[in-house]
């Protein structure tokens, strides 16, 4: 919050975009939670997409899908599930 206070005294500058940057250095997005979530998220919708559009072996989709071949039986197995 300090930080968000300290930005609003700032005008436009060459210090408020060194600052933003400092700033910005220490947030990572790939250590946020919903952003792995969504690639999770993602990821499983691309492995279930390749699964019913094709006939590639689960090998073929998680090299496709640059996953691993245990994630492609998983969503094979949850779609088998969901169909019964």
């Amino acid at each position: 919050m300090r930080v968000l206070a300290q930005l609003r005294k700032f005008t436009k500058s060459k210090k408020v975009r060194e600052t933003m940057l400092t700033t910005a250095s220490f947030f990572k997005v790939e250590k946020d939670p919903f952003y792995k979530q969504g690639v999770e998220q993602k990821t499983h919708e691309i492995v279930r997409n390749l699964i019913q559009s094709t006939e590639f072996d689960d090998a073929e989709i998680a090299s496709l899908a640059i996953v691993q071949p245990s994630f492609v039986r998983k969503v094979r197995a949850d779609l088998a599930k969901k169909k019964k």
